[in-house]
């Protein structure tokens, strides 16, 4: 329970909810915080194991969104995957399910100065060496489920030092950053579920 992992992706969900409720969309959109995802994406697992996911065409997961750092060396590698060098940017995670979504989100969120996004495409379903890191949240289970699935991340503990640590607290955080992300993921929102006029 910590400010960046993950009231900052809950902050983002609640708003976009808030947002969207003024308008319509061809596609029912749904608002979920899956539980115990840190011991085995257990609130997932359920959610799919009833059969509620069956008619889920695609899903934006959040895990943590709310820290930036503009430092030179602040952002490390995921693995051997290489990374920009400063911690300003939002990762936009896809498989080759989801590299569409991830190529509209990443492509809306930069043409419109919305976010800073940074795309990356892992192959297949996701289930390579190189990129477990981005198997570490509930999108995972959805790769494996074949539901095209995006992961938003400022990296956790890649770039984030207080990741899992008690000094994850609201004051580590960058207020602007978390704004702009949820602005990105509000228009991948309208855009996916395709807002009506």
């Amino acid at each position: 329970g910590g400010a960046d992992d993950n009231g900052s992706a809950i902050a983002a969900v609640l708003e976009t909810a808030r947002v969207a409720r003024s308008h319509t969309f061809e596609r029912t959109i749904r608002f979920i915080a899956f539980d115990l995802e840190e011991f085995g994406s257990i609130g997932s697992t359920r959610y799919i194991q009833a059969g509620l996911a069956h008619d889920v065409v695609s899903a934006i997961v959040l895990d943590c969104v709310g820290y930036a750092s503009t430092a030179d060396n602040s952002q490390d590698d995921l693995l051997a995957i290489q990374l920009p060098d400063k911690g300003d940017f939002l990762l936009v995670a896809a498989n080759e399910d989801s590299a569409e979504m991830a190529q509209r989100m990443v492509a809306l969120g930069n043409s419109y100065g919305l976010a800073k996004l940074v795309g990356v495409i892992a192959p297949g379903d996701g289930a390579f060496f190189l990129s477990t890191a981005f198997m570490r949240s509930d999108n995972g289970l959805l790769w494996y489920s074949g539901i095209p699935s995006l992961l938003l991340s400022d990296t956790a503990n890649f770039r984030n030092p207080n990741y899992h640590e008690p000094t994850d607290t609201p004051g580590s955080l960058d207020p602007a950053f978390l704004a702009r992300n949820t602005r990105a993921l509000t228009a991948a929102v309208a855009l996916f579920a395709k807002v009506l006029p």
